[in-house]
C-alpha cells in the first residue's frame, strides 16, 4: 500500500464518531489522551473537511488534496484518484486509464487519515512527546505506536496549539525510513456535500478501463 495511505488511515481514525472508551495506564498517557480528544470534537465538528497537504517520499515532494465527510471521502494525487461513497471504493490510476472498483470495508479502510483519528483509542497507544515550533507556529508533538503489527513502527503527530488543526505527520517505518506529510491548509466547513461528490464517473474518462472486484 502506497505511504501516502498511511497519512490518510491516521486523519479518519481521528474524527470517526467513537464509543466511550475508558482510558487504561498503558494505553494512552492522560495528557496526549486529552488533547488528541480535543482534536476529534474539533474536526468533527465540521460537515467536511478539504486537506491540502504535502506528501515527501525519498526527496520527492507531492502535493495532494484529501475532501471528506464521515466516511466519504475523495483523494486526489498525481497521477492516482480515490473515490469512496461508504459503499463502494473506486481507485483511479491516470496513467493507465482504468479503474479497481471494490466494496468499501470500513473496518479495513487505510485510505482516509480523519477515519483513523476517530478510533485512535481502538489502534495506537498515544504518548505526549514535547511543545516544539513549527512553520513558526507553537505544536503539541504526540507519538502514536500501534497496538497491532503494521508496517510502520510509529506515527509522530504535530498539533498546532492554537487550532487543534493536525500540522505534520510522520511515518517511521521499520526498516527505518521515515515518510512526512506537511498539512499546508485545513478548511472546515458547515454545508453538506453532494452526494455526487463521492462518486467516480467513469462516463469522463473516454476509453476507460473497468476492473470491478466486488
Amino acid at each position: 500500500m502506497s505511504t501516502v495511505f498511511l497519512f490518510l488511515s491516521f486523519l479518519f481514525t481521528l474524527t470517526a464518531q467513537p464509543a466511550p472508551v475508558a482510558v487504561s495506564q498503558g494505553v494512552n498517557d492522560p495528557k496526549a489522551n486529552t488533547l488528541l480528544q480535543k482534536v476529534r470534537k474539533n474536526l468533527l465538528g465540521a460537515k467536511s473537511i478539504n486537506v491540502n497537504f504535502f506528501y515527501e517520499e525519498k526527496g520527492s515532494k507531492k502535493e495532494c488534496n484529501l475532501f471528506t465527510s464521515d466516511i466519504n471521502y475523495t483523494l486526489k494525487m498525481p497521477g492516482q484518484q480515490v473515490f469512496c461513497n461508504g459503499k463502494t471504493l473506486w481507485m483511479y490510476d491516470e496513467k493507465t486509464n482504468e479503474v479497481n472498483i471494490y466494496n468499501y470495508q470500513a473496518d479495513k479502510d487505510e485510505l482516509n487519515p480523519i477515519n483513523t483519528i476517530k478510533n485512535y483509542e481502538k489502534r495506537f497507544r498515544a504518548k505526549y512527546i514535547r511543545s516544539e515550533v513549527f512553520r513558526n507556529k507553537n505544536c503539541d508533538v504526540i507519538d502514536l505506536i500501534p497496538l497491532a503489527g503494521r508496517e510502520y513502527h510509529k506515527i509522530r503527530l504535530y498539533i498546532e496549539s492554537e487550532t487543534l488543526n493536525p500540522a505534520l505527520f510522520e511515518v517511521n517505518l521499520k526498516d527505518g525510513s521515515k515518510y512526512t506529510y506537511v498539512v499546508n491548509s485545513l478548511k472546515k466547513s458547515n454545508t453538506a456535500p453532494q452526494p455526487e461528490d463521492f462518486i467516480f464517473d467513469s462516463k469522463k474518462y473516454p476509453d476507460i478501463l473497468e476492473n470491478d472486484m466486488r
